[in-house]
C-alpha cells in the first residue's frame, strides 16, 4: 500500500514540477518519458519527444560537456549540475538552461533523470547588467578624458602634480615592502613561537593519554596543555585572518559526519564550560548529517562559537547546540546561549576582525577578537552563511551556520584500516634538527608503540633511509637543506608527514606538492600526530617500497 502511494506521489511530482524533467536510458541516451513542463518548454509533441535522444534536445559549444556530465552521474549516482547548455525548441530559437543529471534506481536497469531549468531570464538580466556596466565604463572614460583636458589646461600645476604622484608611488611601494616584511616577520615569529612548544605539548599530551598515573598532578598537565593550545590558537588566528583577507584560506574537503564532529568539539570545550559553571545541551535532530566540509575547519567554527558562548554566559547558564535540515540540501548548525546578548549597535559589526562585541559598557574577556571573523570566512568558503541574532542585552544570542549535505556517503572505512595498520606500531624515520624536539618526539612515539630512528639533517636522513621504514616524519627546515628535498629525493619509497613551525596555506601546499600526505603545524599534540600517522599508514599500499 505504501509502495503504491510512493509511486503516486512520485508521479504527481513528476507531472507538477516547474522544471522540465526528462527520463532517459543511459545506454543510448534515448528519451523514455517527459513531463508536461518539458513539452511546454520545448514545444514538441509527446510522441515526437519520445523519438529523440537527449543530445538532440541539449546542445553546448563544447561537444564533450554533456558526455562528461553523464559519465560523472554514472560513476557516483548523485546529481551533477552544470550550465552552458541550450535547449532545442520546435520552431523557436534554443534557450539557455541549467542541466542536472541523476541516476534513477529502476529495474531491471537504472535510468537517468535530467532536470532542466530555464535560465533565459537570468541570462537576459545578466546581459543587460553587462551592457549597463559597459555604458558606465564608457561614461567614466569620457569623464576621465574631460578631466585630462582640464589638467592639461592647468600647466602651472603639472610639475607639482607629478612630484606628488612620484611621492605617492614611493610611499605605496614602501607600504607594500613593509607589508611583505610584516608578513614574513609574522611567519618567522609564528615558527619561532611554535617550535619550543612542540616538545612540551607532545610530552604533556602523551602523559595525559597514558593510562598509568603520572607523578605530575593531572590538573597541572591540563593547565599546561590548555595554555600551550591557547597560544597556538592565537598564532593560528593571526595567520588565518591574513589568509582569509587574501582569499588563501585552505580547505581539505571530504564527506564527514557533522554530528560526530560536533560531539568531539563539545567534549573539547566541555572543560571550559564546566569550569565556568555553564551547561551545554545538545539536540542533534537532523536526519541527514553527512556534509561536504573540511573537518578541521568545521570543528574550528564550532569551537569558536561554543567558546564565545561560554565567555559571555554567566554561571548557571545554558548553551544549546543543535542541528536541523534546511531546503536546498543544507545542514544548519545552531549555537544559542542565554547569556549577555548582543547590543543592537554592535550586531552589524560582530563579524569584523578584532571586534569582541564590546560597547563602552563592555568588558574585555581576552582573545584577539578574530574568532567570529575567521569562522565567517570558513563558512563562506564552504558556500554557506554564518549569522548572528540577539534580542538585546541579557537576552542571549544565537549563531547559525550551514553546510552542504551529502545524502549518501561514499566514505571508505579508512579509519578502521588505519587502526589495524598501526596496531603493532610502525618503523618511523624521524628527522628534526632541534635536539629537544627530536628527543621528546622520539619518547612520545615510542610510548605509542612505534620504533623510531632519528636523523638531524638531510645527509643523515638519506643515509638512514637506505633501510626500509613504514613512515617518514620530518621537519621542513634542516641545517643542510629542506624536508621538501628529502621527500622528493625518496621518490615515493615511503609515505611522509611534514612538521613545521610555518603553517600558512602556501607552506602547507608546498609540503603536499613535495609528496607529504599531511602537514602538521607546531606545536603538535601527540593525539594529532598519532592520528596523522594512522592515516598515513592506511595509505602505505600506494608506496611500493614502504612497509
Amino acid at each position: 500500500m505504501d509502495s503504491d502511494r510512493d509511486v503516486e506521489i512520485a508521479l504527481c511530482l513528476f507531472r507538477e514540477a516547474n522544471d522540465a524533467l526528462i527520463v532517459f536510458d543511459p545506454r543510448d541516451r534515448r528519451v523514455v518519458d517527459v513531463n508536461p513542463t518539458a513539452l511546454r518548454l520545448t514545444g514538441f509533441e509527446r510522441k515526437a519527444a519520445l523519438g529523440m535522444k537527449l543530445p538532440d534536445l541539449l546542445s553546448s559549444p563544447d561537444p564533450n560537456r554533456f558526455r562528461r556530465l553523464l559519465d560523472a552521474c554514472q560513476r557516483t549516482g548523485f546529481f551533477h549540475s552544470r550550465e552552458g547548455y541550450f535547449l532545442s525548441r520546435a520552431g523557436r530559437p534554443p534557450i539557455p538552461v541549467n542541466v542536472s543529471v541523476s541516476r534513477i534506481h529502476t529495474r531491471p536497469e537504472p535510468l537517468g533523470l535530467a532536470m532542466i531549468r530555464d535560465i533565459s531570464e537570468r541570462t537576459r538580466v545578466e546581459a543587460e547588467l553587462e551592457k549597463a556596466r559597459d555604458g558606465l565604463e564608457a561614461r567614466v572614460r569620457e569623464r576621465t578624458a574631460e578631466l585630462a583636458d582640464a589638467i592639461e589646461a592647468m600647466r602651472a600645476e603639472i610639475a607639482e602634480r607629478l612630484r606628488v604622484e612620484a611621492k605617492l608611488r614611493e610611499a605605496k611601494e614602501a607600504a607594500e615592502d613593509a607589508g611583505r616584511v610584516k608578513d614574513r616577520f609574522l611567519a618567522v615569529l609564528s615558527h619561532e613561537l611554535r617550535t619550543p612548544l612542540t616538545p612540551v605539548l607532545a610530552v604533556v599530551s602523551a602523559l595525559l593519554d597514558d593510562p598509568d598515573p603520572s607523578p605530575v598532578p593531572r590538573s597541572a598537565l591540563e593547565m599546561i596543555r590548555r595554555c600551550i593550545t591557547l597560544e597556538a590558537r592565537l598564532i593560528d588566528d593571526l595567520l588565518d585572518i591574513m589568509g582569509a583577507g587574501r582569499g588563501k584560506l585552505r580547505l581539505d574537503r571530504a564527506e564527514v559526519d557533522a554530528h560526530l564532529l560536533i560531539e568531539q568539539s563539545i567534549e573539547i570545550c566541555r572543560h571550559e564550560a564546566d569550569a565556568a559553571g555553564v551547561r551545554i545541551a545538545v539536540d542533534l535532530s537532523a536526519r541527514d548529517h553527512m556534509v561536504d566540509a573540511d573537518p578541521a575547519r568545521f570543528q574550528q567554527v564550532l569551537w569558536n562559537l561554543v567558546q564565545n558562548a561560554v565567555k559571555w554566559t554567566p554561571e548557571g547558564g545554558t548553551i544549546s547546540v543543535g542541528t536541523r535540515e534546511a531546503q536546498g540540501g543544507r545542514l544548519v548548525v545552531s549555537v544559542a546561549d542565554d547569556g549577555r546578548g548582543i547590543e543592537p549597535e554592535v550586531l552589524p559589526t560582530i563579524f569584523e576582525p578584532f571586534e569582541q562585541g564590546q560597547t563602552s559598557h563592555g568588558r574585555n574577556l581576552g582573545g584577539l577578537g578574530l574568532g567570529l571573523s575567521i569562522s565567517r570566512s570558513i563558512v563562506e568558503a564552504h558556500g554557506g552563511h554564518l549569522t548572528a541574532a540577539s534580542e538585546g542585552p541579557r537576552r542571549g544570542a544565537t549563531f547559525e551556520f550551514d553546510m552542504p549535505v551529502v545524502v549518501k556517503s561514499s566514505l571508505a572505512p579508512s579509519a578502521t584500516k588505519a587502526a589495524e595498520n598501526g596496531r603493532d606500531g610502525a618503523s618511523i624515520l624521524l628527522v628534526e634538527d632541534n635536539k629537544d624536539i627530536v628527543r621528546f618526539l622520539k619518547i612520545v612515539l615510542e610510548m605509542k608503540g612505534h620504533r623510531v630512528v632519528t636523523a638531524v639533517d638531510l645527509a643523515s636522513a638519506f643515509e638512514a633511509a637506505l633501510r626500509p621504514f613504514d613512515l617518514l616524519v620530518s621537519d621542513i627546515d634542516l641545517p643542510d637543506g629542506s624536508g621538501l628535498d628529502l621527500m622528493r629525493g625518496l621518490r615515493g619509497r615511503m609515505p611522509g608527514i611534514a612538521i613545521s613551525g610555518y603553517g600558512s596555506p602556501d607552506d602547507i601546499q608546498l609540503s603536499l606538492d613535495a609528496g607529504f600526505l599531511a602537514h602538521l603545524t607546531k606545536p603538535v599534540e601527540s593525539g594529532h600526530l598519532q592520528a596523522a600517522i594512522l592515516d598515513a599508514l592506511a595509505a602505505r599500499d600506494r608506496f611500493p617500497a614502504a612497509g
